[in-house]
């Protein structure tokens, strides 16, 4: 027969467990979520293409492009929308969900966390004026991690450019 002290032992058991499992069970559910590419302030999955837009809207408040040729900083001129980037730079941009090598950061912990969960490539023909105000281009390929919400959360990595 069961003793009242072994009861109580089983009873504590039992809401020890009970309360691990509800600690445990919605951090697990999120970190599903996260790996699946869901974004949580949306409650659904963005599209490639909603990311990529994301990323040129990035790329294009940035105040500075390097030009190869000059070796030097110019002042980039940004696009005026992000149709008029896409027109002017059609298939520039690739999406990649995942770990990859060519870039810090994307790492296991991160996909569940929902930071750093792929990559975006934007190419493209970046305008300037230089200190002279003579107006340039020059091509750029740049690479920046992503998450599922489409938040570029490391900076832009210059993986190309030069002189048209």
């Amino acid at each position: 027969m069961a003793t009242t002290g072994s009861i109580i032992k089983k009873s504590a058991g039992l809401l020890i467990a009970a309360a691990l499992l509800y600690l445990i069970v919605p951090a697990g559910y999120k970190a599903y979520q996260n790996y699946n590419g869901v974004c949580l302030a949306e409650g659904r999955v963005l599209t490639d293409d909603e990311k990529i837009r994301m990323a040129i809207t990035s790329v294009n408040l940035k105040p500075l492009v390097y030009v190869t040729s000059t070796q030097s900083y110019e002042q980039y001129l940004p696009y005026d929308s992000t149709s008029e980037f896409l027109k002017n730079n059609p298939n520039c941009c690739h999406y990649r969900w995942g770990q990859t090598s060519s870039l810090p950061g994307t790492t296991w912990q991160n996909l569940i966390g929902g930071i750093n969960t792929g990559y975006v490539k934007v190419s493209f023909t970046a305008r300037y004026k230089n200190q002279q105000s003579e107006a340039g281009s020059t091509f750029v390929l740049l690479a920046a991690m992503i998450d599922n919400c489409g938040n570029i959360h490391d900076n832009w990595q210059s993986i190309e450019s030069g002189e048209q």
